[in-house]
């Protein structure tokens, strides 16, 4: 399998990815309150710091598993048939409960929920990087299926035409991210409709990226 057969399943990975309401969630909520507390400059400082934290952890665990990856041929049917019950899991709860409710275990997301708080209250960079660092650990059950699938994909290529595509694909992710940021630094008249959207819309997301995985995986049993 080449770099080229396996491009258009990683970038569709990273899409579901990249809508992932976990990680969405905990950085919007981050960016209000660290502009509510210290202003739009130290937010846009603290975005620019979690966001180079979560693609450099990415990037460094995706290169660990797919060392791991490398050596176990089988574990791709594992990845792709857990992922696709994971993804109707998913679509199932948001269709049936009409809202998005995490999967994080209740213990864990209050932790990160108090860390959200702690650190956004001080503003602090390097507390933000940290911050970014924890949460890429913390939001793994939330949003590991897509990247596992892509990873077992990835496994089979080169060392360099991998490190290309963790990087491709870590980009996509983050991409949402900066768009967030952006946002808010730009204009404030978007500040109302980002909290409204982060209430109402998480479940949208949850849904697309559902759906966006379970196809990735039929596509790898398929395919692979």
């Amino acid at each position: 399998m080449t770099a080229g057969e396996v491009l258009a399943p990683v970038i569709a990975a990273a899409l579901a990815d990249s809508v992932n309401p976990c990680t969405f969630s905990v950085f919007t909520a981050l960016m209000l309150m660290i502009m509510f507390f210290r202003g739009r400059a130290r937010m846009l400082q603290a975005g620019g710091a979690f966001i180079a934290a979560v693609y450099l952890m990415y990037y460094l665990m995706g290169l660990g598993l797919i060392r791991v990856f490398a050596e176990l041929w089988w574990i791709v049917y594992v990845v792709a048939a857990a992922g696709i019950a994971l993804g109707s899991y998913e679509l199932y709860t948001s269709l049936a409960e009409g809202r998005f409710k995490s999967p994080l275990p209740r213990p864990l997301y209050r932790f990160t929920e108090r860390m959200v708080d702690a650190v956004s209250r001080k503003g602090a960079i390097p507390l933000c990087f940290g911050l970014g660092v924890l949460v890429s650990l913390t939001l793994l059950p939330c949003s590991s299926g897509p990247y596992l699938v892509a990873l077992c994909l990835m496994s089979k290529l080169p060392f360099c035409e991998t490190c290309g595509l963790l990087c491709l694909y870590n980009l996509i992710f983050v991409t949402p991210l900066i768009g967030i940021l952006l946002t808010l630094v730009a204009a404030e008249s978007y500040v109302r409709r980002l909290k409204r959207f982060r209430t109402q819309g998480l479940r949208w997301m949850n849904m697309i990226a559902s759906i966006l995985l379970i196809a990735v995986c039929i596509y790898v049993l398929l395919a692979w």
